[in-house]
């Protein structure tokens, strides 16, 4: 909104800020649970079709493990977003943050020096358990729902005191 010069007009309006972020975000949010539901039933699909035998609870708790994983990663993209008002920053933060968390959870197994470090990515906690295998860890969902809430929260308290004029 802010890049394209739609944010003026948007805030013009009756329309507190708090209530612009929480809103768009659950539009995304929710946008993004709806496109895992149907991943979810296109592998569920898939599965029958050529004959493979899958577990469609842990499917689906793969599935939502992966919508937590990417949701948590939207709700950085959004702190930063609403922190410098820049998409690429944003973009740029989160995608990063998301390469090199990737990475470090990949390679820990393998390198010694990373092992202690694994459990600061986000991937760990959407698949550190194997989740195909042995079910959602509910400890780790949490990890995952408070990195979205802390974001999120972030995110709110940001848009909500910056000036955006400049």
């Amino acid at each position: 909104e802010e890049e394209r010069g739609t944010l003026d007009l948007l805030l013009a309006n009756p329309l507190p800020r708090r209530r612009l972020v929480v809103e768009k975000s659950l539009a995304h949010a929710s946008g993004l649970f709806m496109l895992s539901v149907v991943f979810w039933l296109a592998m569920a699909g898939a599965t029958r079709l050529f004959g493979i035998v899958l577990n469609l609870g842990r499917l689906a708790a793969v599935v939502f493990s992966c919508w937590l994983l990417g949701v948590s990663f939207y709700a950085l993209a959004l702190a930063c977003g609403c922190w410098k008002g820049k998409k690429k920053f944003s973009i740029g933060v989160s995608g990063g943050l998301a390469m090199v968390t990737f990475l470090v959870n990949a390679y820990a197994p393998m390198v010694e020096s990373l092992r202690p470090w694994r459990i600061l990515s986000p991937f760990y906690f959407y698949n550190g358990e194997n989740v195909l295998a042995n079910g959602l860890v509910p400890a780790h969902a949490l990890v995952l729902a408070g990195l979205v809430a802390f974001f999120f929260t972030v995110a709110v308290l940001f848009f909500s005191r910056r000036d955006i004029s400049t």
